[in-house]
């Protein structure tokens, strides 16, 4: 009898292999999410997000539920989007990209709950690629959407500082909310943080508009340090 001699295998480190069972995990979660009951589809969605960028091929399935007849369900999408996002830095923009698409047509599922996302800051610069989409929606017929526009682009930063012109034209928004919106949660958010605020609204000083002269020179005070809004005549 021949006698065959086994090879041995070198050892490798546990945390060098590959991370099939939670690929596999998430896997069986998407499952859950796609055709689960309410319950089973809320708790597949929270154990996504606990993935974070483990979890970055659920972000189709995490876009799909958005659609879900459960708001629950939705919001708990979109918290795991935005841990994936975050988690996932520059890497990869596949996330972000598929829910600013979504913000192209208000009638897209989902629509205000993503810009409602932008709007209360979640995401920030990361945001910046709704930038063009933001500024746009500044004009919208809706009184919300146009503050939850500039809101967004606020909370966005330094990055938003392209859409300085679209704000200051808003600052003669018709409503009052808008304006308010415009002033202190767009403009002043990004004036924090990038000078190309300041030059525009000296721009907006010099306008025969006088209402739009008085909010730049309100603005502009505001700026400079001091720390709360007057209101000058």
């Amino acid at each position: 009898m021949v006698s065959v001699q086994r090879a041995s295998l070198p050892s490798v480190p546990l945390a060098n292999l590959p991370k099939y069972d939670e690929h596999i995990h998430v896997q069986k979660l998407i499952i859950d999410l796609k055709y689960g009951d309410i319950r089973t589809r809320r708790q597949a969605a929270d154990a996504i997000e606990s993935y974070g960028k483990e979890a970055s091929h659920a972000i189709d399935a995490l876009i799909e539920a958005l659609r879900d007849e459960d708001e629950l369900v939705q919001r708990k999408s979109i918290n795991a989007l935005i841990k994936i996002i975050e988690e996932n830095g520059d890497r990869d923009d596949t996330a972000i990209e598929k829910l600013v698409k979504i913000l192209n047509d208000k009638n897209n599922f989902g629509f205000d709950l993503v810009l409602a996302t932008f709007a209360h800051g979640h995401l920030e610069e990361k945001a910046a690629p709704a930038i063009p989409i933001l500024i746009h929606l500044l004009k919208d017929d809706d009184i919300n959407t146009r503050v939850l526009a500039a809101k967004a682009l606020g909370n966005i930063g330094e990055k938003a500082a392209a859409a300085i012109p679209a704000l200051i034209e808003a600052l003669d928004d018709e409503d009052y909310d808008v304006r308010d919106a415009v002033r202190y949660l767009g403009i002043i958010k990004i004036a924090e943080k990038s000078n190309v605020a300041v030059a525009f609204l000296k721009q907006a000083y010099n306008q025969e508009n006088p209402n739009l002269h008085r909010t730049a020179r309100e603005m502009l005070l505001y700026i400079e340090d001091i720390k709360k809004p007057y209101l000058l005549f």
